[in-house]
């Protein structure tokens, strides 16, 4: 099957500048990559979180393996129960302080424990947003919402007044 004459006189024009394309592309190389890595979110709060029931907690350990990976909700009595290490109160502690204790804990058990607790699911803190949006209601306070991101989130409506957000 034959091209067209005008079709194959453009292929070969643009031969050249695609070929000097692809060899610039590929000669190019990026050395200031802080374009491309985002920084963690600060926390916009000024105290420290504290954990409350229903929160939900991951605990991790590369050397006691009956608690790596094990999440465990905030119990309403404000213990979480874990294998080998039993049952801890840690509602109204910060993060830090269980971590802490567990720690303690686990070197009875083994010499070089190094069990580490994070919360994965921050349900005890709410925000409450109503009025002229889009999705009212409670949302997760997590440290890191800002007015701005709830807003987004929230999607308030063309009735909505400026001067009252």
């Amino acid at each position: 099957m034959k091209m067209p004459l005008h079709r194959n006189t453009t292929i070969r024009r643009l031969m050249p500048f695609t070929v000097l394309l692809l060899l610039t592309g590929c000669a190019t190389t990026y050395t200031d990559y802080s374009a491309f890595l985002k920084d963690p979110r600060p926390l916009v709060t000024s105290t420290t979180y504290r954990i409350m029931p229903p929160d939900m907690i991951l605990i991790s350990s590369k050397r006691v393996r009956k608690v790596h990976g094990h999440r465990e909700q905030v119990r309403a009595d404000g213990r979480i129960s874990l294998p080998l290490l039993g049952s801890y109160f840690v509602a109204g502690k910060t993060p830090e302080q269980v971590n802490a204790e567990l720690q303690a804990t686990a070197r009875e058990y083994y010499d070089d424990a190094d069990v580490t607790l994070r919360v994965i699911r921050y349900a005890s803190q709410k925000i409450f947003v109503f009025g002229e949006v889009g999705s009212p209601g409670p949302y997760p306070y997590t440290g890191a919402n800002t007015i701005l991101s709830t807003l987004a989130k929230t999607q308030p409506s063309r009735l909505a007044d400026p001067s009252h957000i």
